[in-house]
């Protein structure tokens, strides 16, 4: 679920900017609203990262396991 996210906000991103280089002929108008939607694939991803199941702690830890 976390790599979907990842890629479809890329895909997104892609998108976004093909519409930018009016290769994809829609309205600009829809710029914004592709970064905004792309941002919040990515929230998503995080939040799916950092589910109980997924070990992120090395995250929050100032020395790992192997330094003492």
């Amino acid at each position: 679920m976390r790599n979907l996210c990842y890629l479809g906000s890329v895909a997104i991103l892609i998108l976004t900017f093909m519409v930018h280089q009016d290769v994809i002929g829609l309205d600009k108008g829809v710029i914004p609203f592709g970064f905004l939607l792309s941002i919040i694939f990515l929230i998503i991803g995080a939040i799916v990262a950092a589910r109980v199941k997924h070990n992120i702690d090395f995250l929050f830890n100032e020395r790992g396991e192997n330094s003492k």
